[in-house]
């Protein structure tokens, strides 16, 4: 697999994966940045919750790709239920050819939390772009779960995703901790694996985020793929709900 290739497949693979980092005591704003991904909480009923990022990954002495993944809309329709949209973003090699990412709809299902202990599961469908060259690879469907651990103000996590189209397989894992103080900075450090397309890879990574006024959180992280075609992906990031 060629450097291009296999940076946008990991700037989309390790996205859909995601970052399950909110506690599962979190019932008011529980984002799912760092990463789009799923956390255990999900957005209160009759409230909407807009997530958008952007991703700058890189194969040594193979160029880099920029990755704006399309905004991610979360509404609240009961409680422990919401709806989710993922609007079609870009991957922009640099230089090299602008490519469009599916659309996104589903739901976030989550489990009330137990001694500390919360879950999720992320049923999605994903739906081609407007003008999408192939269509077997862009029409698919993802599940996600989640399950993490927070007694405190520290924690653990972990999460999994399978799906694909009927072009491509998607699988993978991963989990790791973190440490927060309540509605002000979190720190979260990760481990995992992602298969897409028939090639597997490893990640390690860590980063943290920020609640700089009231329901909205601003996010950076970096993900190192070590192997013989070492990569590394800078995400930063913000959530705001209303």
């Amino acid at each position: 697999m060629n450097g291009s290739i296999l940076t946008g497949a990991l700037l989309t693979g390790i996205t859909l994966i995601g970052m399950a980092l909110a506690p599962a005591s979190a019932a008011r704003f529980s984002p799912d940045r760092p990463g789009i991904g799923a956390s255990t909480g999900t957005v209160p009923k009759g409230r909407a919750m807009v997530e958008a990022g952007a991703e700058l990954g890189g194969v040594l002495g193979a160029g880099a790709q920029l990755g704006l993944p399309g905004l991610s809309g979360r509404v609240g329709l009961a409680r422990r239920v919401e709806l989710r949209i993922a609007a079609p973003g870009v991957l922009i090699g640099l230089p090299g050819v602008v490519s469009a990412t599916p659309w996104g709809l589903g739901v976030k299902l989550a489990g009330p939390a137990q001694a500390a202990v919360g879950w999720s599961l992320t049923p999605m469908a994903r739906l081609p772009a407007p003008g999408s060259p192939d269509l077997a690879a862009a029409l698919g469907a993802d599940l996600g779960g989640t399950l993490s651990w927070g007694p405190g103000d520290w924690g653990a996590w972990g999460t999994g995703l399978v799906g694909g189209s009927a072009a491509a397989g998607l699988g993978g894992g991963a989990g790791g901790g973190l440490w927060y103080a309540p509605d002000t900075v979190g720190l979260y450090a990760h481990t995992g694996a992602q298969a897409a397309g028939g090639a597997a890879r490893g990640f390690v990574g860590g980063g943290g985020w920020w609640v700089f006024a009231e329901d909205a959180q601003a996010d950076i992280g970096v993900d190192v793929l070590p192997g013989e075609i070492a990569a590394a992906i800078v995400r930063v990031g913000v959530s705001v709900q209303r």
